[in-house]
C-alpha cells in the first residue's frame, strides 16, 4: 500500500564502498530529518534509480570518474533535481591536472549547484581552473572526518572492544593496490608505469608483513585491503599462518582504535589515524615523484626499509612520544565546526520545493558488484546508529524508516 507523507524536501544520499561511507552518510541523514529533510538513502545504484520514482529534490552526489558522473548528474538534472556534492576522492590525489581531468571537468561541475570541498586546496584548484564558476565551491570539511572528532568518539567503544577481545593486540596495516592487485586480477604493468610502482609497492608490502610475524610473533596482523583490491591473493600469501587476518568489514574508525599501531602508504587511512591521535607508519620503499600520495604520508613515521619500520614499532612500544604531524592538514582539510552543518547550512539555499512522498516498493538493481561494495542494508543498522547519536546529543530524534528496495530506504522524522 502507498502512503502519502507530509510535504518535506527530499533529498537523495547514495553509497558506494558501504564499509567506507555508510556511517558518514548516516550521520548526515540524522542531521538533515532533524530539519525536516526527507533522506532517501542506500547503495548507489539503487538510489540513482529513485530519481525517476520519487519526488524532485536535491541529489547529493558523492563524486565520480568523469563518464559515471556526466551520465548520473546529466539525468538528475534532466529529471528535476538540484545537484549538489562531495567527491570521495577529493582529499588525495598523487596528480592535480588529471583529478581534473578525471573527476572534475568543467561541463558537469556548471550543471551542480554546490560543490563542497574537504578543505582550502582542492576548493582553490577548481576555482583556478574554472574562474567563471568558482562561487559553487565552498571549503565544508569532510562528513567522514566529522566521525574522528571528540564529539563522537563514544560511538565507537563498544565495537572497538569487541574487536581488541576477539583479536588481542594487532598490527592494522591498510593498503591501496587496486591498480596492480585488482579484484578482477593482476594487471599488466610496464616498467616505470604507475602500474609497476603500484606493483612494486604491493611486492615490498607482502615482504614486510611477512618480517613482521617472526620479528613480533606477539602480535597479530590484520590486513585490510582497499575494497577494490583482490582479497584473495593476501589469503593465499598467508594462508598457513592463523595469526595473519585479511579482513574488509566495518568501519575503518573501528579498526585504526582497536590496533596497536597503524601501517600503510599513501592511503587515507594514515590520516585517519593521525586524527584519532593512533600512532602510524608509512611504509615508504619505493619512492615516486609522480606516483607518491605526500599527504598521507608527511603526517606519518615514515620508514623506508624494513628496519626504520622495526624501529619505529619499537619507539612505539617504548611509549616514546609519537610525532604528531596534523598541521600538515590545515591546507587540505576544513576543521571549523562541523561538515554536516556547514552543509546543511549550504543546502537550505537550495531552490526545492517541499512536497509530499508516496512511497512505493521500487524494483531491486541487480549487479554482481554490488554485493562485494554493498553486501546488504537493513533497517536495524539505521536505527542502531540513529540511537547512538540520540545518546552523543543527549535528545530523541524520532523518525520513520521504510524499506524502498533491497538496500535501499526512506527516512524521515515524525513530528
Amino acid at each position: 500500500m502507498n502512503h502519502l507523507s507530509k510535504a518535506k524536501k527530499t533529498l537523495y544520499i547514495p553509497i558506494e564502498i558501504k564499509s567506507r561511507e555508510l556511517e558518514s552518510k548516516l550521520l548526515f541523514a540524522y542531521y538533515a530529518t532533524k530539519q525536516n529533510y526527507r533522506v532517501i538513502i542506500g547503495e548507489q545504484l539503487a538510489v540513482e534509480k529513485s530519481l525517476s520514482s520519487f519526488a524532485q529534490g536535491i541529489f547529493f552526489s558523492k563524486g565520480y570518474p568523469h563518464s559515471h558522473r556526466k551520465r548520473i548528474i546529466s539525468k538528475a538534472k534532466k529529471l528535476g533535481h538540484e545537484i549538489v556534492e562531495m567527491d570521495e576522492e577529493g582529499l588525495i590525489f598523487h596528480n592535480s591536472i588529471d583529478y581534473l581531468k578525471t573527476r572534475m571537468k568543467e561541463d558537469v561541475l556548471k550543471m551542480v549547484s554546490q560543490e563542497f570541498c574537504w578543505g582550502d586546496y582542492q576548493r582553490d584548484l577548481i576555482r583556478a581552473a574554472y574562474p567563471r564558476i568558482s562561487s559553487k565551491c565552498t571549503s565544508t570539511g569532510s562528513l567522514r572526518f566529522d566521525l574522528l572528532k571528540p564529539k563522537f568518539r563514544s560511538l565507537y567503544e563498544d565495537e572497538t572492544g569487541r574487536l581488541r577481545k576477539k583479536y588481542g593486540e594487532f598490527i592494522l596495516i591498510n593498503t591501496r593496490f587496486t591498480l596492480y592487485n585488482h579484484i578482477n586480477g593482476k594487471k599488466k604493468a610496464e616498467k616505470g608505469s604507475h602500474t609497476d610502482y603500484i606493483r612494486q609497492l604491493y611486492v615490498h608490502f607482502i615482504e614486510m608483513i611477512k618480517k613482521l610475524r617472526k620479528t613480533y610473533p606477539q602480535f597479530k596482523l590484520v590486513i585490510r585491503p582497499h575494497p577494490a583490491e583482490d582479497f584473495q591473493s593476501y589469503r593465499r600469501a598467508f594462508s598457513t599462518d592463523p595469526n595473519v587476518h585479511i579482513i574488509h568489514e566495518g568501519n575503518v574508525i573501528h579498526w585504526i582504535l582497536a590496533s596497536k599501531l597503524v601501517i600503510h602508504n599513501g592511503c587515507t587511512t594514515g590520516i585517519e589515524a593521525s586524527i584519532l591521535d593512533k600512532p602510524v607508519i608509512s611504509f615508504k620503499p619505493v619512492q615516486s615523484k609522480l606516483y607518491d600520495v605526500a599527504l598521507p604520508n608527511e603526517v606519518s613515521l615514515q620508514a623506508f626499509d624494513f628496519q626504520e619500520v622495526c624501529g619505529h614499532i619499537q619507539s612505539i612500544l617504548n611509549l616514546q612520544p609519537n610525532v604528531k604531524r596534523t598541521e600538515h592538514l590545515a591546507r587540505y582539510y576544513h576543521e571549523n565546526g562541523y561538515a554536516y552543518e556547514n552543509i546543511l547550512e549550504l543546502l537550505a539555499r537550495c531552490k526545492v520545493t517541499a512536497k509530499p512522498f508516496s512511497t512505493s516498493i521500487v524494483s531491486d538493481v541487480k549487479s554482481k558488484h554490488i554485493k562485494y561494495r554493498f553486501p546488504y542494508f537493513r533497517e536495524e543498522e539505521i536505527k542502531r546508529f540513529f540511537y547512538k547519536i540520540d545518546e552523543v546529543e543527549g535528545n530523541k530524534n524520532r523518525v520513520s524508516i521504510r524499506k524502498l528496495s533491497d538496500r535501499l530506504f526512506v527516512i524521515e522524522s515524525v513530528k
